[in-house]
């Protein structure tokens, strides 16, 4: 079967013209303000706190930071308004102020449980204060014993701490309490495994695996523990399926840092979008293609990139006909957008070849050469099409001047070959066929070329 070429999409680099980035949001500063400024009047204390949570909702914490601010001085004894104010300048690690907002909420409230837990975090993680952040915790459970994030917080603190019969306990209440709580399960699990009760850690961590599919450090104690109990084949896989994961984070890494400092930038969406693309992570890919789209409803790279997705999907005839209607939606959208994009005609030739529709294939890869004459396997596939409609003179030129621009596309050395067969002059097309490197050889190759041989004595 003959190979074709689908190009990756490259990550945009984002420029920007300033540490605060314009708004395109699809609900932006001006559009807020519009609406807290209707009729004529100025905001108040409340709609400037909701536009803060929208924004906090969306990783925009500076200009949270900034709605906060004004709502509370609106309104100076809103110990909510301070509490959020907290949690925004935590988020973007100004730890000193953000203390100092959680502390003025609770002088405020003093049965407030919200920042308790967010002041144990604080204290736990940059200053160290096990003690103190233990206290608040558990006074934020008195206060609100329905809260397990409180709960969850003070068990990872066990956990961290070197109490793992505690953290066991905390975390099984937790699983008890809600059978669902995936990352409480998870904890269990560790905790399991730190107190060096294999077996409970071992099953615990296998029931959640498959709701943390990334999640290196499960794969990493899984490995771990299937050693220890000579589970040597199931061990090692573990931790191979841990060291890649880790790999791909450390390429994921820098392009989230890039989405939080810019969260409103399409680009920085669609780059992390790409990644998890290329990792396989297709789920999560599509949401950053779409909320790149939510940005800019014009930005054409993010609907080619939802029409590759699906394109790549269904596991059944039916499925991938449903699936390549929506990649052909967003293909012609992106096309709407950007005629002049080669790599959206080649990958909608793609599909429409994969759907039987040949001749309407042909007209888009010929589109995709004119545009970018010197990208080989833009030729290559342009050769193979012309191929499957019969014009073999013109399908050999096509395929020869694709070798000419990239010797490494062997299939179009196969489909040579194929040309060849079909014409019965069998040593040409051995010869097209046994040019290429024997570990880029398949099956369906191998035994054309068997065939041949045996014809050939």
């Amino acid at each position: 079967m003959f190979l074709l070429y689908v190009f990756t999409i490259p990550i945009l680099i984002i420029c920007c013209k300033s540490d605060e980035p314009e708004s395109t949001d699809l609900v932006g500063s001006a559009n807020m303000d519009q609406v807290s400024r209707s009729n004529g009047q100025y905001p108040n204390s409340q709609t400037l706190f909701e536009q803060g949570r929208t924004l906090q909702a969306r990783a925009e914490f500076v200009r949270a930071e900034e709605k906060y601010r004004q709502a509370s001085t609106l309104e100076p004894q809103n110990a909510q308004y301070h509490f959020r104010l907290g949690t925004v300048l935590h988020a973007q690690s100004r730890y000193g102020e953000a203390k100092n907002s959680l502390l003025k909420s609770l002088s405020l409230k003093v049965d407030y449980a919200a920042p308790r837990i967010a002041l144990a975090k604080l204290l736990y993680d940059i200053e160290g204060k096990v003690d103190t952040a233990q206290i608040l915790l558990r006074e934020a459970i008195s206060l609100a014993p329905q809260s397990d994030e409180a709960r969850y917080t003070l068990g990872l603190i066990f956990l961290r701490e070197g109490s793992p019969r505690k953290a066991i306990e905390t975390f099984s209440d937790l699983v008890k309490n809600d059978s669902t709580n995936s990352k409480a399960r998870m904890q269990l699990g560790f905790s399991f495994f730190q107190a060096n009760q294999l077996d409970e850690a071992k099953f615990e961590l296998d029931k959640v695996a498959e709701s943390f599919p990334y999640e290196g450090s499960i794969y990493n104690a899984l490995g771990q523990i299937n050693m220890r109990l000579e589970n040597i084949p199931t061990g090692r896989a573990f931790l191979e399926r841990a060291r890649a994961l880790e790999e791909e984070d450390t390429q994921l890494q820098p392009l989230r840092d890039t989405l939080r400092q810019y969260p409103n930038h399409p680009q920085a969406y669609y780059n992390l979008a790409t990644m998890y693309a290329r990792f396989g992570r297709l789920r999560i890919s599509a949401e950053h293609f779409s909320q790149a789209i939510s940005l800019d409803t014009t930005y054409s790279p993010a609907y080619l990139g939802l029409g590759n997705l699906f394109q790549r999907l269904g596991s059944t005839p039916e499925t991938r006909t449903e699936y390549a209607k929506r990649a052909l939606a967003y293909y012609s959208k992106a096309l709407a957008l950007n005629p002049a994009s080669a790599e959206t005609h080649n990958n909608l030739g793609l599909m429409l070849l994969n759907s039987e529709n040949t001749a309407k294939a042909l007209s888009h890869f010929e589109k995709a050469v004119d545009l970018q004459p010197n990208t080989g396997f833009y030729v290559a596939n342009l050769g193979f099409v012309q191929y499957k409609l019969g014009k073999h003179g013109i399908a050999i030129e096509t395929l020869n001047r694709a070798l000419m621009l990239d010797s490494t596309l062997y299939a179009a050395h196969e489909t040579l070959g194929d040309i060849a067969l079909y014409k019965k002059d069998i040593e040409v097309a051995l010869g097209h066929w046994q040019a290429i490197p024997e570990k880029n050889i398949r099956g369906n190759l191998l035994k054309k070329i068997e065939n041949a041989q045996q014809t050939n004595r």
